[in-house]
């Protein structure tokens, strides 16, 4: 028979606490995503004992469960085209942490750690890193309409957006998304924003032959 345990080793915080396994009792063992803590040394400990009886062997292993990184994402892609007098949305809730979203399906069926399931929500940063004019050159900063730098509302949520009326037509702009974890992990993504001249609402009729 097989007898499995795990527990944190090292000599932190959270030095000997025990992790929960399913199938403990099987010869090879098999770990689900989410249920190991990310960022420690998790040890491994198998008993064995033969039918006949005799005395149990015994064995231990260390494994170090490394962060997977971030998912920065950001709706539209890698580029967009908005008209001027749009208001322009920066949407980045599709960003994510693969460790909690592991840890989530794995408190479903009990085999996280509370430590695991209970992985913080992203914090977010969005910034307008640059512009250009409308032949391609570099513009001296993000600047906006009135020459001011351009300005984002809710740049520390997921969604964000810049004002109608704020861009420049016949300007690119590049807006930045930064993503961190409460571990510190950090992931970012960049969307290039063209800005084309909206279409007059109130066309002048055409002119009578």
């Amino acid at each position: 028979s097989w007898e499995w345990s795990a527990s944190v080793g090292g000599t932190g915080a959270r030095a000997g606490e025990a992790i929960s396994l399913r199938h403990s009792s099987s010869r090879a063992l098999v770990v689900e995503a989410g249920t190991l803590p990310s960022g420690e040394t998790v040890v491994f400990s198998l008993r064995a004992t033969a039918a006949s009886g005799g005395e149990p062997g015994a064995s231990a292993a260390s494994i170090v469960v490394h962060p997977t990184p971030l998912v920065a994402s950001i709706s539209g892609g890698a580029s967009v085209s908005r008209g001027q007098a749009d208001e322009l949305l920066l949407d980045a809730s599709s960003s994510y942490d693969p460790d909690a979203a592991a840890a989530a399906a794995a408190a479903t069926t009990g085999a996280a750690t509370s430590a695991a399931a209970s992985a913080g929500v992203l914090s977010y940063a969005w910034a307008c890193t640059g512009s250009s004019y409308p032949n391609g050159s570099a513009a001296p900063g993000c600047i906006g309409l009135g020459g001011e730098a351009v300005v984002l509302r809710d740049a520390t949520s997921s969604v964000a957006t810049v004002p109608r009326g704020t861009l420049r037509a016949d300007h690119s702009y590049t807006f930045r998304l930064d993503v961190t974890a409460p571990d510190g992990r950090t992931a970012s993504a960049e969307i290039g924003v063209q800005v084309s001249p909206n279409p007059n609402p109130n066309p002048d009729p055409s002119p009578s032959p």
